[in-house]
């Protein structure tokens, strides 16, 4: 164990540290399961990487680039990866018409027609 923490003289695990990160995850998941429920929260995931030059993926502080690497089957094109998914997320509660203080309005999620 970490030569830093101080346990009791005697302390014995009850977990493996497996087990212990397996506890970890399922308590994770309890809290956010059971958060959203009470909160009335939908889970919406943000994308690992973008298109570049979407505008999509904010430009950090004028001097970093973003991590891009080619995208093998669009000739061309780049993907960058998501540097803050903050910017995303404004375009995607925009975009499903989330409302202020009440969350999302279940025909926001019904697929749109391209018209």
């Amino acid at each position: 164990m970490n030569a830093n923490i101080i346990f009791p003289k005697a302390y014995k695990p009850l977990l493996g540290v497996k087990e212990t990160e397996h506890a970890i995850k399922d308590l994770k998941d309890f809290f956010e399961l059971n958060l959203a429920t009470e909160l009335n929260l939908s889970r919406v995931t943000a994308p690992l990487f973008v298109k570049g030059g979407t505008g999509i993926n904010d430009d950090l502080n004028g001097v970093e680039l973003p991590v891009a690497f080619p995208i093998k089957d669009m000739k061309g094109e780049r993907a960058e990866i998501v540097q803050s998914p903050a910017k995303w997320k404004r375009i995607k509660t925009r975009r499903c018409r989330v409302c202020e203080r009440r969350g999302s309005r279940p025909e926001c999620w019904r697929r749109r027609s391209r018209t």
